[in-house]
């Protein structure tokens, strides 16, 4: 995930995966073992090398370690909403609109077409959870 910045189930709460990095251990070109960054949150003290890796799929060097900040996991309960939209433009609003209600309740948003559903379905071999589903062909 460090090497190509992959966002992610999270990031519509946790944000990039970028802004959680404080150091990396990474293998450049030459061989040289490089330590980057800080252990601490601020760390203002020159370049900020190791953002330069992430996202750099392997092309400046091998990332082999890192230091993270990672949230907290949420106290309570989790809930989960499945919801079906006519189309993506529409599914997208219901997704602006979550955010703006939920704020940072909101965790993950996920999105799946009619054809990763009935995949889903028939390797699960469940029945469909919603009604209007139930002409999914799920083979």
């Amino acid at each position: 995930n460090l090497s190509t910045s992959a966002g992610g189930v999270r990031f519509v709460r946790h944000g990039a995966l970028s802004s959680h990095v404080l150091g990396l251990q990474v293998v450049d070109g030459t061989g040289r073992l490089l330590q980057l960054g800080s252990k601490m949150r601020k760390d203002n003290t020159g370049y900020n090398l190791a953002q330069l890796f992430v996202g750099a799929e392997g092309t400046l060097g091998v990332i082999t370690g890192c230091t993270l900040s990672l949230p907290r996991l949420p106290l309570g309960e989790r809930q989960v909403a499945l919801l079906e939209t006519p189309n993506l433009l529409a599914a997208a609003q219901v997704a602006r609109l979550a955010r703006k209600l939920l704020g940072e309740t909101l965790s993950a948003v996920e999105w799946m077409d009619r054809a990763a559903a009935s995949k889903s379905l028939a390797y699960l071999e469940i029945p469909p959870p919603l009604q209007s589903m139930a002409g999914y062909d799920r083979g």
